[in-house]
């Protein structure tokens, strides 16, 4: 066995902690994350949102399971949204059942988050009694966000 033995088995140790590390990162990439933020939360509540996104519910129309605003310069692409005009009565209303844990058995209301993407930047809003969902940013600008639903359910 050559002396060496040693130093080079942590080379290759080191060689596949760095591949795994590379690997992981190009597989999650393009995916966002969610910060939860009272402000975002408060702005749902009071009907005051940022005017200049662009808002969808998911789930049933009076009943939705989140609210989403993106912001003008990226577009969703997800056949899971239905567009709705924010700071309405309608939007309130919404905003309003998303908010009662009552109807959803839960203990916690819905809360806000602002959609960051890879790079730190925010792409939109949530409010939802889900924590969060898989949400994909593009390059083309383009949102891919699923519809939320319950992980607890499995």
């Amino acid at each position: 066995m050559p002396k060496n033995y040693p130093l080079t088995r942590g080379r290759q140790g080191v060689a596949f902690l760095l591949l795994a590390v590379t690997l992981v990162g190009c597989a999650l990439g393009s995916y966002g994350r969610f910060h939860r933020d009272a402000e975002v939360t408060r702005m749902f509540r009071t009907n005051t949102v940022p005017a200049d996104y662009r808002y969808y519910i998911a789930g049933r129309s009076g009943m939705p399971d989140a609210i989403i605003g993106v912001d003008p310069r990226y577009h969703l692409a997800s056949r899971f949204w239905e567009p709705v005009e924010p700071n309405s009565e309608a939007f309130a209303s919404k905003v309003a059942f998303v908010f009662q844990p009552e109807i959803w058995d839960k203990v916690d209301p819905a809360e806000g988050a602002w959609m960051i993407d890879p790079q730190g930047n925010a792409v939109g809003i949530w409010y939802s009694m889900f924590p969060s969902t898989p949400f994909k940013v593009e390059e083309n600008q383009q949102l891919e966000v699923l519809a939320p639903r319950d992980m607890t359910d499995r």
